[in-house]
């Protein structure tokens, strides 16, 4: 956030799920989106080939916002092996680190002045997806306000999925309050 900025950023979340393409670029247009950044490690999907990274890149091309990728930086999912624990889960804790991550993050904030920028990732609900996890967390903790984009063009706020998952996780909430 820019030092002349005394408003707090506000960032849109989508996941596309498995709507078509069409109805996928009206629900982001239609909440004034101008720059969709694509947080998929793998932008690509045999299910729903029209969510490829060339396919919305196109569509972005006849649509009201930008396209811009940053799964390379910004994914939930990374090549590198240093980035997984024991188990095989990814450390996100670790990525959240990283100069390059940060870095991103950093230019989301540049694009986020003066815009209304949209993270994309494919789950539709935020609840365990990375786009929150792990690219929401740092935005909050830099006092950002995420508002997550659901179906029907509804719109669910941080607190709230917050609160679903704990409800869902009862045993995850000590000591999780550092989320927020």
């Amino acid at each position: 956030m820019s030092e002349a900025s005394d408003k707090p950023l506000k960032i849109l979340t989508v996941g596309h799920s498995n709507i078509s393409l069409q109805e996928f670029t009206e629900l982001v247009a239609g909440q004034g989106v101008d720059i969709l950044i694509d947080t998929r490690s793998s932008p690509y999907s045999r299910w729903v080939p029209h969510f490829s990274r060339e396919s919305l890149r196109d569509a972005a091309r006849a649509a009201p916002f930008e396209y811009v990728y940053m799964g390379d930086s910004l994914g939930g999912k990374p090549s590198d092996r240093k980035f997984h624990l024991p188990d095989g889960t990814v450390d996100y804790e670790a990525i959240a680190q990283e100069p390059f991550y940060l870095a991103s993050i950093d230019r989301v904030l540049d694009l986020a002045e003066g815009h209304v920028v949209c993270l994309l990732c494919t789950e539709e609900d935020p609840i365990q997806c990375h786009r929150r996890l792990l690219v929401g967390k740092t935005l909050g903790e830099r006092g950002v306000t995420l508002r997550h984009l659901r179906k029907q063009g509804l719109f669910e706020d941080e607190e709230s999925v917050q609160r679903r998952y704990f409800r869902k996780n009862p045993q995850k909430l000590q000591g999780a309050l550092s989320l927020t």
